[in-house]
């Protein structure tokens, strides 16, 4: 906590006045405001994780999650003027890897090889995304993902992978269906602390050939996990990956 760290209530609520901004969570850390993350960090809208996001050019992002607003035609670009790429819009754009949703994107929204896969967007409840595993932002890191994965024939992932961030609202069921492919993919999910580590297997399915995957798993309220698309011995496909919640709203 550092200078934020004192005694009494009364040098609490100054140094709150103050913005002052507490040492936090890191990287795929749940959050709700920005002083929950760590400095340097932002807690990315619709995702609710702290994330290396940028903050937006005419929207300072102050310590207590609200904006103080830049002076009328601060930063804007001429008519016609290409802005390019904006890390942190949930968007893969040309020249980015990635789309900082978890810890294995950067600030650059290029691919960290320190993480298990790339984060390439966050899931929600009720939503489908589509790619393939070897779409920009996909890594070639992780091939074992623990027993408990491996029990439920996921093992042997040589191919590469990528990985969603799924923030559950409320407790309850989630079950993500992997679906529409072409050539062998299997999907394990993985817990949020450490975001994005193999060994972190809480579920997965890997029933071998094209043939659908689906799991369900128990999510906490607040308590992010990773949903991560495989390519068993090497193999490369496209696919389509949904979340259907009960009593899980995200």
């Amino acid at each position: 906590m550092g200078a934020c760290r004192t005694a009494g209530a009364v040098a609490l609520a100054a140094l709150a006045l103050a913005g002052c901004r507490c040492a936090g969570g890191g990287t795929g850390t749940p959050c709700r405001t920005n002083g929950e993350c760590a400095p340097g960090l932002y807690c990315a809208p619709g995702a609710g994780l702290c994330m290396y996001v940028p903050a937006p050019s005419d929207a300072r992002a102050d310590a207590g999650g609200g904006t103080d607003a830049a002076p009328p035609g601060t930063d804007a670009l001429p008519p016609g003027t290409d802005a390019g790429p904006v890390c942190g819009n949930g968007v893969v754009e040309p020249g980015e890897q990635c789309d900082a949703v978890n810890v294995a994107c950067d600030g650059a929204c290029q691919v960290s090889a320190s993480a298990c896969a790339a984060g390439v967007g966050a899931l929600m409840c009720g939503s489908t995304v589509s790619g393939s595993n070897d779409m920009a932002g996909s890594t070639d890191l992780a091939s074992d993902y623990g027993s408990e994965c491996a029990n439920h024939g996921v093992l042997g992932e040589t191919g590469p992978e990528v990985a969603y961030a799924f923030l559950p609202a409320e407790s309850g069921l989630v079950t993500f269906d992997l679906g529409g492919l072409s050539s062998d993919l299997d999907v394990a999910v993985l817990a949020g602390e450490p975001a994005c580590a193999p060994d972190t297997c809480i579920d997965g399915q890997g029933s071998g050939g094209s043939n659908a995957e689906q799991v369900t798993v128990t999510v906490t309220a607040g308590v992010a996990i990773f949903v991560v698309v495989e390519g068993y011995a090497g193999n490369v496909s496209s696919f389509t990956l949904s979340a259907t919640c009960e009593g899980a709203g995200g």
